[in-house]
Protein backbone atom coordinates (compact mmCIF):
# COMPACT_ATOMS: atom_id res chain seq x y z
CA UNK A 1 0.00 0.00 0.00
CA UNK A 2 2.72 2.62 0.70
CA UNK A 3 4.36 1.78 -2.91
CA UNK A 4 0.96 2.73 -3.86
CA UNK A 5 0.54 6.16 -2.31
CA UNK A 6 4.07 6.83 -3.02
CA UNK A 7 3.93 6.22 -6.11
CA UNK A 8 0.97 8.19 -6.85
CA UNK A 9 2.56 11.78 -5.31
CA UNK A 10 5.61 10.81 -7.37
CA UNK A 11 3.47 10.47 -10.91
CA UNK A 12 2.07 13.82 -9.46
CA UNK A 13 5.51 15.86 -9.50
CA UNK A 14 7.20 13.97 -12.09
CA UNK A 15 5.97 11.39 -14.73
CA UNK A 16 4.25 7.84 -14.47
CA UNK A 17 7.27 6.63 -17.08
CA UNK A 18 9.87 7.91 -14.87
CA UNK A 19 8.15 6.29 -11.69
CA UNK A 20 7.87 2.48 -14.07
CA UNK A 21 11.50 3.05 -15.03
CA UNK A 22 12.37 3.63 -11.73
CA UNK A 23 10.04 0.42 -10.29
CA UNK A 24 12.14 -1.57 -12.77
CA UNK A 25 15.26 -0.91 -11.53
CA UNK A 26 14.29 -1.51 -7.88
CA UNK A 27 12.44 -4.96 -9.13
CA UNK A 28 15.87 -6.14 -11.23
CA UNK A 29 17.87 -5.17 -8.42
CA UNK A 30 15.53 -6.62 -5.65
CA UNK A 31 15.28 -9.84 -8.06
CA UNK A 32 19.38 -9.99 -8.43
CA UNK A 33 19.36 -9.40 -4.19
CA UNK A 34 16.73 -12.68 -4.14
CA UNK A 35 19.40 -14.93 -5.45
CA UNK A 36 22.04 -14.50 -3.19
CA UNK A 37 19.02 -14.08 0.09
CA UNK A 38 20.23 -16.86 2.23
CA UNK A 39 18.57 -16.08 5.70
CA UNK A 40 15.43 -14.92 7.09
CA UNK A 41 16.14 -11.13 7.06
CA UNK A 42 17.35 -11.13 3.90
CA UNK A 43 13.98 -12.46 2.60
CA UNK A 44 12.06 -9.84 4.91
CA UNK A 45 14.32 -7.05 3.13
CA UNK A 46 13.34 -8.48 -0.30
CA UNK A 47 9.56 -8.26 0.42
CA UNK A 48 8.97 -5.46 1.91
CA UNK A 49 11.41 -3.82 -1.28
CA UNK A 50 9.69 -6.21 -3.89
CA UNK A 51 6.47 -4.71 -2.03
CA UNK A 52 7.45 -1.04 -2.82
CA UNK A 53 8.34 -1.61 -6.55
CA UNK A 54 5.43 -3.67 -7.33
CA UNK A 55 2.69 -1.19 -5.72
CA UNK A 56 4.40 1.55 -7.49
CA UNK A 57 3.89 -0.40 -10.68
CA UNK A 58 0.29 -1.50 -10.21
CA UNK A 59 -0.44 3.16 -9.53
CA UNK A 60 1.36 3.92 -12.78
CA UNK A 61 -0.17 1.42 -14.69
CA UNK A 62 -3.07 3.73 -15.64
CA UNK A 63 -1.49 6.86 -16.35
CA UNK A 64 1.03 5.58 -18.02
CA UNK A 65 -0.87 3.97 -20.79
CA UNK A 66 -2.65 7.28 -21.51
CA UNK A 67 0.21 8.84 -21.92
CA UNK A 68 1.39 6.22 -24.42
CA UNK A 69 -1.77 5.81 -26.29
CA UNK A 70 -3.89 8.58 -25.69
CA UNK A 71 -7.22 8.61 -23.67
CA UNK A 72 -9.54 7.54 -26.84
CA UNK A 73 -9.73 3.63 -26.02
CA UNK A 74 -7.87 3.98 -22.57
CA UNK A 75 -10.43 1.66 -20.71
CA UNK A 76 -9.79 -1.41 -23.76
CA UNK A 77 -5.95 -1.13 -23.73
CA UNK A 78 -5.81 -0.46 -20.08
CA UNK A 79 -8.24 -3.65 -19.26
CA UNK A 80 -5.83 -5.63 -21.77
CA UNK A 81 -2.88 -4.31 -20.25
CA UNK A 82 -4.41 -5.48 -16.59
CA UNK A 83 -6.07 -8.71 -18.35
CA UNK A 84 -2.20 -9.61 -19.37
CA UNK A 85 -0.93 -9.42 -15.97
CA UNK A 86 -3.84 -11.09 -14.44
CA UNK A 87 -3.12 -14.01 -16.56
CA UNK A 88 0.63 -13.89 -15.95
CA UNK A 89 -0.27 -13.70 -12.51
CA UNK A 90 -2.63 -16.98 -12.58
CA UNK A 91 -0.25 -19.18 -14.95
CA UNK A 92 3.21 -17.87 -13.56
CA UNK A 93 3.19 -19.80 -10.64
CA UNK A 94 1.85 -22.93 -11.48
CA UNK A 95 4.75 -22.63 -14.24
CA UNK A 96 7.36 -21.90 -11.28
CA UNK A 97 6.25 -25.51 -9.31
CA UNK A 98 6.42 -27.14 -12.36
CA UNK A 99 10.08 -25.80 -12.99
CA UNK A 100 10.86 -26.72 -8.94
CA UNK A 101 9.40 -29.96 -9.20
CA UNK A 102 11.73 -31.01 -12.47
CA UNK A 103 14.68 -29.58 -11.16
CA UNK A 104 14.34 -29.34 -7.32
CA UNK A 105 15.00 -25.47 -6.73
CA UNK A 106 13.37 -22.13 -8.34
CA UNK A 107 17.14 -20.96 -9.39
CA UNK A 108 15.26 -21.40 -13.77
CA UNK A 109 12.42 -19.54 -11.98
CA UNK A 110 14.52 -16.73 -10.60
CA UNK A 111 16.16 -16.21 -13.76
CA UNK A 112 13.37 -16.57 -16.17
CA UNK A 113 11.59 -13.63 -14.12
CA UNK A 114 14.87 -11.08 -13.87
CA UNK A 115 15.52 -12.14 -17.40
CA UNK A 116 11.79 -10.35 -18.50
CA UNK A 117 12.15 -8.08 -15.84
CA UNK A 118 15.27 -6.43 -17.60
CA UNK A 119 13.38 -6.83 -21.26
CA UNK A 120 10.56 -5.07 -20.20
CA UNK A 121 12.75 -2.42 -18.56
CA UNK A 122 14.33 -2.34 -22.18
CA UNK A 123 10.81 -1.68 -23.75
CA UNK A 124 9.93 0.87 -21.27
CA UNK A 125 12.60 2.99 -21.86
CA UNK A 126 12.10 2.54 -25.76
CA UNK A 127 8.07 3.69 -25.39
CA UNK A 128 7.54 7.02 -26.38
CA UNK A 129 4.10 9.05 -26.15
CA UNK A 130 1.62 8.99 -28.67
CA UNK A 131 1.93 12.01 -31.26
CA UNK A 132 -1.47 14.09 -30.88
CA UNK A 133 -0.85 16.87 -33.47
CA UNK A 134 -3.20 17.26 -36.00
Amino acid sequence: MFGRFASGVAIDKTSSKTIMVICFFILIAILLWLRVADSIWTLYIFGGVYGLAHGGFFTAISPIVAEIFGISAHGAIFGLVVFSGTVGGAIGPVIAGKMFDLSGNYNGVFTMITIAACVSFSLMLLLKPMDTRP
